[in-house]
């Protein structure tokens, strides 16, 4: 038991670790949970990521299952922590699934709070806590380099692959070509003729056929290729794949014009969705891939285009009430952010507007987007379907002519 209080960065330093890597081996229970909670093995990725802030993703990170690979991320950073004279660095990691049948799920640990309590915990009871196995500096600094050589290579085989890319989309076949249809839009979504108005191909590579468009950025650069498959391949958690190694966090594709003269944009999770939007609406749309990245793409549009009218046209996940309404909540959550609107269909069978166009028909999805206030909702009432488990009902009734 020690007599003499230890000021905090002291009391860190001696008791926990003075470096972000001996804390986070300290809570490393604490860690190994959140990363368990997200189906990352964190005991088998901890020595193989690296700590600049950027993320992670496999092979540095492993999953639990197999249906994990190439859907988990950590992001780690060491931060540094200093009061009067002393300081120490401190670690901060995040954790994320993208498999939609996990809905998703995050964690964040931040290890600062946690060194509070601790040191509250040492000012009441004056008895310093047990440390754990320091990490060996030199080994520390060997292992590191073997992830960063191994992130290189990694890297270099990537951009080798998106450079193809480009040249790869030219040399498919565009489904306005006579004889040329997606199965995917043509059977299962029924879009076919809608889609042959724009850019999107039909190509073949080892897992089958698929369809294809570009992600671009706001300016219009070709930044990747989103790939559907027509058959999801057997050991795949869904029938979807961006370009290898690109994060498409802010990318899109635009269908239709925009310029200085759009009056209003919608903003819809994936292709299908989109065209549907198209077909009903004759305005353009901005597809985003997924619920998370419609607060990102909303952003760069609103950057570029200010004057623009946003309608943020969620999916109504509302089939698994154990998860959520995940498509509702990331509209909200866009919409709080950037501002614009919301739209929320009514579905009988299914959960977003292609499934209302094939099982309701055009005429009343149209019906829901002109004439039907309610299923809209701003800014000003979003607060109140940020919650992962809230539900859209017939609560929003402000006009919104101006934004259709």
């Amino acid at each position: 038991m020690s007599s003499n209080l230890l000021r905090f960065t002291d009391f860190v330093k001696q008791n926990i670790g003075a470096t972000y890597l001996d804390i986070a081996e300290y809570f490393s229970v604490e860690i190994a949970q959140l990363a368990n909670e997200c189906n990352i093995d964190w005991e088998s990725s901890k020595s193989k990521i690296a700590w600049d802030g950027e993320k992670n993703r496999s092979p540095n990170v492993n999953g639990i299952t197999s249906a994990d690979k190439g859907r988990i991320f950590i992001w780690a950073e060491a931060n540094n922590y200093t009061q009067d004279s002393g300081s120490f660095t401190y670690p901060y990691l995040s954790f994320q699934n993208m498999r939609n049948t996990l809905a998703k799920p995050g964690r964040k640990f931040h290890a600062l709070r946690l060194l509070y309590d601790k040191y509250e915990q040492y000012k009441q009871t004056r008895v310093v806590p047990t440390r754990s196995n320091t990490i060996d500096p030199i080994a520390l600094e060997k292992q590191q380099a073997i992830v960063q050589a191994d992130a290189k290579r990694l890297a270099k085989r990537q951009r080798n692959v998106q450079a193809k890319e480009a040249v790869i989309f030219e040399e498919m076949l565009p489904l306005s070509n006579p004889g040329v249809f997606s199965a995917y839009l043509q059977y299962a979504k029924k879009l076919q003729q809608i889609a042959e108005q724009f850019d999107i191909r039909l190509g073949r590579d080892k897992h089958d056929y698929f369809t294809a468009f570009v992600l671009r950025n706001i300016q219009g650069d070709f930044k990747a290729l989103q790939r559907i498959y027509h058959n999801k391949p057997a050991a795949w958690d869904d029938n979807k794949r961006c370009t290898w190694g690109v994060d498409p966090t802010g990318l899109m594709t635009i269908l239709g014009d925009v310029n200085d003269t759009t009056s209003v944009i919608y903003i819809c999770e994936g292709l299908a969705t989109g065209l549907a939007m198209v077909l009903a609406t004759g305005k353009p749309v901005a597809i985003c891939l997924n619920a998370y990245n419609m607060q990102f793409v909303s952003a760069e549009i609103t950057q570029v285009y200010p004057h623009i009218k946003r309608v943020h046209v969620a999916d109504n996940d509302n089939d698994k009430p154990h998860f959520g309404n995940t498509g509702v909540h990331a509209a909200a959550v866009a919409v709080k952010k950037n501002g614009g609107w919301v739209f929320v269909p009514k579905i009988k069978s299914g959960t977003d507007i292609c499934d209302l166009y094939n099982s309701q028909g055009l005429d009343e999805l149209k019906r829901q987007i002109n004439h039907s206030d309610s299923q809209y909702f701003n800014g000003r009432f979003s607060q109140n379907v940020c919650g992962m488990f809230n539900y859209i009902h017939d609560q929003y009734s402000d006009t919104i002519g101006q934004a259709k």
